[in-house]
């Protein structure tokens, strides 16, 4: 069975995140809702991986269905990789993504969610989140040892790389102030969809437009650093988001309204209010 492909590929790939291993259980377990049985590992075909996407795609994303086909395919090289599939499933199309214009909170609506803060504990995680742009999912991996009185050294990141990052002294105060003896800085001791639900209440709170989805609050807490580190530096923005390439940082987490780049509006005159130079041609 393809469950028992799965549990093999965890138990191998022991570097694999908690939340991707959850992922890759979901996905399988879609898989086997489609096929209306359990799936096996010889269902990773591309006739049958093919139909599964088409028959998903319209209810969700371009990128979650994306998503579903990367999760199978690494179990289809996984299996061949162990004879347990005879090739792999080649050509299974990826479905056309169009990326949405990343959306950021002006520094007013940030400030706004910081008074709206409602103790300690979350008004600290909130600035950390605003000084460092990390990853909510780094900062909350986050250990007493991790702060060194002026700054956070980060381990789970995405890029697998740690990092230390300075924080203001207003916000290493608020983190001096925290519990004591924890094993996480921010340790949340309910469910990890309450933590997502606590943060929509507090930023509609201050008034604060917030995204449909949870998880989306905190990342465009962090896009909106990385926007405003843009508009001063592109070079900062890029390095604050710990991305290999500007490109990246640009499409994915710069709001264009926000960052105010140079348009032609901004350096050409307008055609409306300059009156034209007229010139006579003579045949």
């Amino acid at each position: 069975m393809l469950a028992a492909l799965v549990a093999d590929y965890i138990r191998d790939r022991i570097d694999l995140s908690p939340d991707y291993c959850r992922l890759l259980v979901a996905t399988v377990e879609r898989f086997s809702r489609f096929l209306g049985r359990r799936a096996m590992v010889s269902d990773l075909t591309r006739a049958t991986l093919q139909g599964f996407l088409a028959a998903t795609h319209g209810g969700f994303s371009p990128v979650t269905v994306n998503g579903w086909r990367r999760y199978l395919l690494c179990l289809a090289g996984y299996a061949v990789e162990f004879g347990r599939l005879p090739a792999m499933p080649f050509h299974v199309k990826r479905l056309r993504e169009q990326d949405p214009l990343p959306e950021a909170w002006p520094f007013e609506e940030v400030c706004a969610i910081v008074a709206a803060c409602p103790d300690v504990w979350w008004r600290s995680l909130v600035l950390s989140c605003f000084w460092t742009a990390a990853r909510v999912g780094s900062l909350m991996a986050a250990t007493p040892a991790d702060f060194t009185g002026d700054g956070l050294r980060l381990r789970k990141q995405k890029n697998r790389r740690p990092e230390w990052f300075p924080l203001r002294a207003t916000c290493c105060d608020l983190i001096r102030q925290l519990p004591g003896r924890r094993t996480r800085l921010w340790y949340w001791p309910m469910h990890r969809r309450t933590f997502f639900i606590h943060f929509r209440r507090i930023v509609e709170s201050a008034g604060v437009p917030a995204p449909l989805t949870g998880r989306q609050l905190f990342h465009r807490l962090r896009r909106s650093t990385i926007t405003l580190c843009d508009a001063l530096d592109p070079a900062l923005a890029q390095r604050q988001a710990g991305h290999a390439s500007y490109a990246t940082t640009k499409r994915f987490y710069v709001d264009r309204q926000l960052s105010r780049p140079v348009y032609a509006v901004n350096v050409l005159a307008d055609p409306i209010e300059t009156r034209p130079s007229l010139r006579l041609f003579v045949g």
